[in-house]
């Protein structure tokens, strides 16, 4: 797998301060979005990132993994903004730095960038079209076996896909880790933002605004059971 420098330790170290920070629902999330970001508060910037932070404990038994835990976080736009918003309030930026972070970060893991003339987020135009389908992940795998038992697997990513409601599926792209080359060595935990794509095999978009979208991480081989992580799952739900 191709590597790319990125800020996975940093961006790790984040979602990990917001573990303990009750979920919060989709409106609540809504309204903090309607607020200008600058003005978001480190308590509401963990609840965004919170809010989309998945993992494999609590859904249905038939996809909880005894020996693998996975927590995924999304690294979409409004993820993107909080996590940037809290370095900028830890790390007391200026204006001219938070935006500069931003725009970084944007261009790092999404479509989009921040318009120099207005500060807004827009699709960033000079993305060839496989790039502007791509999805990259904040991934922890954690080691939930007894005495911990080394767990190791050879091209793991291999095994992982990103799925929409119809079962139609992207492939990882990249993987970027400190700690996960070739081989997965699960002894405590792992971290890595991992990249999908959002075409099939036959160059298919999957999704149309995944962001609105029931979408889901199929994770084969972490377990003897498939690993599912969902979300948007009131999407599955049939409208009167």
């Amino acid at each position: 797998m191709f590597k790319r420098k990125t800020i996975i330790l940093l961006i790790c170290s984040l979602m990990l301060s917001c573990s303990g920070i009750p979920n919060v629902g989709i409106e609540k999330v809504n309204q903090l979005a309607n607020k200008n970001p600058e003005n978001w508060s480190i308590d509401e910037c963990n609840m965004i990132i919170q809010s989309f932070s998945k993992n494999n404990i609590s859904i249905s038994a038939e996809y909880t993994s005894d020996d693998v835990i996975v927590y995924a976080t999304p690294l979409i736009s409004k993820v993107i903004l909080a996590i940037v918003r809290k370095q900028a309030i830890e790390r007391r930026f200026t204006h001219e730095m938070y935006l500069l972070r931003l725009k970084e970060y944007l261009e790092r893991y999404t479509k989009f960038t921040l318009a120099e003339e207005n500060e807004n987020i827009i699709m960033n135009e000079n993305l060839p079209f496989n790039q502007q389908n791509e999805i990259s992940f904040l991934m922890v795998f954690k080691n939930n076996t007894d005495l911990y038992r080394k767990i190791e697997i050879y091209k793991a990513e291999e095994g992982f896909f990103l799925e929409n409601i119809n079962g139609s599926f992207g492939r990882v792209k990249f993987v970027d880790s400190y700690e996960m080359d070739e081989y997965l060595y699960l002894i405590d935990e792992v971290s890595a933002t991992i990249t999908f794509s959002m075409l099939d095999d036959f160059g298919k978009q999957i999704f149309t605004n995944i962001e609105k979208e029931y979408y889901s991480l199929s994770l084969n081989g972490l377990d003897e059971k498939e690993i599912k992580i969902e979300w948007n799952e009131y999407s599955k739900i049939p409208s009167d």
